[in-house]
């Protein structure tokens, strides 16, 4: 879990809870935890817009089920959550989120399987990024393998020549290759 920085935002109306959070999550082996209380599910919109919270943590004692719809209606796909409710209330709340990713648990619920939850959330968390990393280097770096296909072609380059001369244009208009790239395709197409 190294060089992961804990951002979360609590909705919580148990005393109990809300006072040990900070003690559930020294037993994380994070670097640093930030957390925010919010008094219902429906204010924390402009939270997960701001892209700046990765765990969302509702810890109710009473659920009305059309507050969900607000967090189904979010984009939500670099944010975990970890949705905890009594059990009678755990099998209406699970067929209304389970689908959209949200890991929902019943009371009682343990200090170690409420740690395991977080560093799951975080885990998943970390593969979603780095997939999405993963998936824009790839784009990229097909924009740039059309753009050296346009001077091959049009230029009568080979492909050492059209990098280097992509490099090149990139350095002089001190743009990443990508930008540059993008002219190149902008000029031939």
């Amino acid at each position: 879990m190294q060089n992961i920085k804990l951002n979360l935002i609590i909705i919580s109306n148990q005393e109990k809870f809300n006072a040990n959070i900070e003690k559930f999550i020294s037993h994380i082996d994070i670097e640093h935890a930030e957390y925010n209380f919010v008094n219902s599910i429906c204010l924390i919109t402009k939270f997960i817009k701001a892209d700046y919270y990765n765990l969302l943590i509702i810890n109710k004692k009473e659920y009305i089920i059309s507050e969900f719809d607000s967090l189904l209606d979010n984009n939500m796909k670099n944010i975990g959550s970890l949705i905890i409710v009594d059990k009678d209330n755990y099998l209406k709340v699970f067929n209304k989120l389970y689908k959209s990713g949200f890991i929902v648990v019943s009371t009682p619920l343990s200090v170690s399987r409420f740690i395991e939850l977080i560093k799951l959330n975080l885990l998943s968390i970390k593969k979603k990024i780095k997939y999405e990393l993963d998936l824009k280097k790839y784009e990229e770096t097909k924009i740039i393998d059309i753009a050296k296909s346009l001077l091959i072609v049009n230029e009568r380059k080979n492909e050492e020549e059209a990098h280097k001369y992509i490099e090149k244009l990139s350095m002089d208009l001190r743009k990443p290759l990508i930008k540059t790239a993008e002219y190149i395709i902008s000029e031939y197409i």
